[in-house]
């Protein structure tokens, strides 16, 4: 009961950090799945993912979250749905970015908590830091006036708030993988309507309207690929200019340059 009359207006985040040195990753829940909680599922979309989460609070209620992450975004991006069937609650909150710390309230949503009785439900939101080293903490809340006091998260109870993410993340390599695979898509769509050069596979090129058909030119290596493979090698590099005849045995291969950032 101690806890009650603490002054403290909301709970501490306690950071956890979640680098893993040498470790790569392939997406975003790739990522996240390691830290979010088992009442969590996550679903990868484009410059982010997709967090759906059934929240039990405290055996009182249960309310739904929607996280949408987008750390590749400029600026990196956060936005929640929360809901709640029985008082028919959908309540987006839009817009969470680097910078934001503070209890966020869902409007008609409360909770009648053991010992402490009716709370006002809120999302306990704190993002900041960069792409490299970003500090994130979101959580299902709830905050109640106490001796003419507003006490919120651990303050109340040592339950709240129930967090759905919390740590510390380096979203740098994967964002710049993402962001190599968005702009080579790209010049590969590009590619199909440009009106063909004459360079094959391999040479040099400044744009794709130096590459033969089927080919488009890698700003990373300013050298012609192939649209379908990506690389120095494909069946339209095959087709520009067609394979030399077999090697003799232990002669070098061609070296297979692939379109990614050097």
């Amino acid at each position: 009961m101690l806890a009650l009359f603490s002054l403290a207006l909301a709970a501490p985040v306690l950071w956890r950090n979640t680098t893993k040195e040498g470790v790569k990753y392939t997406s975003v829940c790739d990522y996240l799945n390691s830290y979010l909680p088992d009442f969590c599922e996550c679903s990868d979309v484009d410059l982010g993912a997709v967090a759906k989460c059934q929240v039990n609070v405290m055996d009182v209620d249960s309310v739904g979250v929607k996280a949408q992450f987008e750390p590749c975004a400029q600026p990196l991006t956060i936005g929640l749905e929360i809901t709640e069937a029985d008082a028919g609650i959908d309540y987006p909150i839009a817009g969470i970015s680097a910078g934001d710390d503070k209890e966020i309230p869902v409007p008609g949503l409360s909770f009648g908590l053991p010992v402490i009785g009716s709370a006002d439900a809120n999302m306990a939101v704190k993002v900041d830091g960069n792409i490299d080293a970003v500090n994130i903490a979101i959580g299902v809340d709830a905050c109640a006036t106490v001796l003419g006091f507003k006490k919120c998260g651990s303050s109340l109870t040592s339950e709240l708030p129930i967090w759905i993410l919390n740590g510390q993340f380096d979203f740098s390599n994967l964002c710049a993988v993402r962001t190599s695979e968005r702009t080579t898509g790209g010049l590969v769509e590009q590619a199909h309507g440009a009106s063909n050069g004459e360079e094959c596979c391999s040479e040099q090129c400044s744009s794709n309207s130096d590459c033969a058909a089927g080919l488009f030119c890698c700003p990373h290596h300013n050298e012609c690929m192939d649209t379908s493979t990506k690389s120095t090698r494909g069946p339209n590099c095959d087709a520009c200019s067609p394979p030399s005849p077999p090697v003799e045995l232990h002669a070098e291969e061609p070296v297979v340059k692939v379109c990614v950032e050097k």
